[in-house]
């Protein structure tokens, strides 16, 4: 039987292929039912979100991606705390053009370590918001 440590790691690494990939399906699968979903900075990320919230920002986002790639730098576990946290770049071509981002990830685990239960994303607000910004004109410019 794996270790608690062993599904941690097991979890990061399957949630951040299905990350690069956008199989909405297998990322949500891999959280409890009451997660929460907070992308930081708070005054960039607005509040917390539920697993449905969570999903519908996603769901926003999936159809303009064409290629994600996303490269981790560091991760660290604390077992007894249940939680991971993930340095990451993440680079990737959209709808809008080329894309780059660090993130920190910030995660709290189940007991045993086999689902996700608190994600906190720190993002690069700047990028962030600029991709946020290319994808509202497209979507207005779509629309006329």
């Amino acid at each position: 039987m794996p270790s608690v440590l062993e599904n941690q790691k097991s979890l990061v690494a399957t949630m951040l292929k299905h990350e690069e990939t956008w199989d909405l399906e297998a990322i949500f699968a891999l959280r409890t039912p009451d997660f929460t979903h907070n992308l930081l900075p708070a005054d960039f990320g607005g509040p917390s979100r539920n697993q449905d919230e969570s999903r519908q920002l996603y769901e926003t986002l999936k159809p303009h991606w064409k290629s994600y790639k996303i490269t981790k730098k560091a991760e660290i576990h604390d077992v007894d705390e249940h939680k991971a946290a993930l340095h990451t770049f993440s680079s990737a071509e959209s709808t809008v053009g080329h894309f780059e981002m660090e993130t920190m990830w910030f995660l709290t685990f189940i007991e045993d370590g086999t689902k996700i239960k608190v994600l906190s994303e720190l993002v690069d607000s700047r990028s962030v918001a600029e991709l946020f910004e290319r994808i509202k004109a497209l979507d207005e410019k779509s629309s006329k």
